[in-house]
């Protein structure tokens, strides 16, 4: 899951304005994940730090690329 926020990485934690991690506030999405035997990787996180500039966007694109692109081990419970 690739995900962009409009805000500050600062912004998602306890003391920020969404008071969770951005984690935290996936963890839902991974447990479904993980009952219906989805593989998911964690979430990369773009924050609006990330892409001030042009040039920035295309390096966080390039590193989204290189995230997507590697090598992952999965596990899973089997009953």
């Amino acid at each position: 899951m690739a995900l962009s926020s409009a805000f500050k990485e600062e912004d998602y934690r306890f003391d920020g304005i969404h008071r969770h991690s951005i984690d935290q506030i996936l963890a839902p999405f991974h447990a479904t994940c993980n009952f219906i035997r989805v593989k998911s990787l964690p979430a990369f996180h773009t924050f609006e730090e990330n892409v001030i500039t042009e040039e920035a966007l295309i390096q966080q694109g390039e590193r989204y690329l290189r995230y997507v692109n590697g090598s992952y081990e999965f596990h899973y419970f089997v009953d």
